[in-house]
């Protein structure tokens, strides 16, 4: 045996690369026969849910670039979570301030979701302003030079809905940069800004938005559009992934979502030190008091960053949005308590 080993006949590795096989298939052979006469071979089940939806873009002849996957079944890791806010909520509605509540929270770690009502349709609002910011940045992958085009503002459109929740606004008659008018888009949500961004882009960037993340493209006809919480957070979920567009202006969208001036929400809800990056939407309604209110966030938690979209519809502005912010904050205090080591 020596010498045939030396001599040349087999490679030395070879023999041995053959012997770690021949064992490591005897076990696994072995490990699966039954262990008694017709007894059921046992089969271990696959360590990864094949249920799964893939979304990509599709609109490209030989490639198909992953936006995300979505585990299609609900997580039992949020049982107890799920029973408080649906009591919580079943509470709010008694008070006859809130008719509907929807909340859909996913972490991007694995991708282990929890809803609540996450597929019913509520008009987003100023989340709208999303897609015109998707819609912008895939056309500076084009075009860098596009941020420093210059418009100038010089007609009001008065038939834009009317904003209660107000910062900073652009000023008739000046120009500004396609930067600086994305930037009161996002941090001020800035409707006449979002007008003028609306009318400087080719109409089919707007549209692929919603195509790619396998969204209805909403008419033009349309005086209110409908979305669910599921649907508005792929905006979000797209840029923490940098799967829409590329990483440098996926962080510089981001980075103006953490700068957003509404903090009477989700940002309520968690402690100064938890970064956040997150958009609102209000919705009112001429001749009723009826009125929604939302908003979609990343939260990024120590150690595990979450998507969370909280929508509501109600008669109490203010009511509403402090619901946002209890939830989020029972969402919050579930994650500490989640995270916190158990002691002997």
């Amino acid at each position: 045996m020596i010498s045939s080993l030396k001599g040349g006949k087999l490679p030395y590795y070879k023999v041995v690369l053959a012997c770690t096989l021949s064992i490591v298939f005897t076990y696994m052979f072995s490990k699966n026969l039954p262990t008694k006469v017709g007894e059921k071979q046992s089969v271990a089940a696959p360590s990864c849910d094949e249920r799964m939806n893939l979304v990509r873009i599709k609109r490209h002849r030989l490639s198909q670039p992953l936006l995300f996957s979505d585990v299609l079944n609900e997580s039992s890791k949020f049982s107890n979570l799920k029973q408080e806010l649906l009591t919580k909520i079943a509470s709010e509605k008694a008070t006859g301030k809130v008719s509907n509540v929807s909340v859909y929270l996913r972490e991007f770690n694995n991708g282990s979701w929890m809803g609540i009502q996450q597929n019913d349709l509520f008009d987003p609002g100023s989340i709208m302003k999303l897609p015109i910011l998707l819609a912008y940045l895939k056309r500076l992958e084009v075009s860098p030079s596009f941020f420093d085009k210059r418009i100038k503002y010089d007609i009001v459109n008065d038939a834009m809905p009317k904003q209660t929740i107000v910062t900073n606004m652009i000023e008739k008659g000046k120009t500004y940069t396609v930067r600086n008018l994305i930037k009161a888009m996002i941090i001020d949500s800035d409707n006449q800004a979002n007008m003028l961004l609306n009318q400087n882009i080719e109409p089919e960037y707007v549209y692929n938005v919603f195509t790619d993340l396998g969204m209805e493209i909403p008419k033009i006809q349309q005086s209110s559009v409908k979305m669910s919480a599921i649907d508005l957070s792929k905006f979000m979920r797209v840029l923490y992934n940098a799967s829409y567009t590329n990483q440098n202006l996926s962080e510089f969208a981001l980075d103006l979502l953490t700068d957003t001036k509404f903090n009477d929400g989700m940002k309520k809800g968690i402690p100064d030190s938890i970064l956040i990056a997150h958009k609102f939407g209000e919705r009112g309604y001429r001749d009723t008091t009826f009125q929604e209110i939302h908003e979609t966030a990343i939260i990024y938690l120590p150690d595990n960053s979450i998507a969370l979209t909280i929508m509501t519809s109600g008669n109490d502005q203010a009511y509403q949005t402090q619901l946002i912010a209890n939830i989020t904050k029972s969402i919050y205090d579930w994650y500490s308590v989640e995270s916190t080591p158990n002691l002997p």
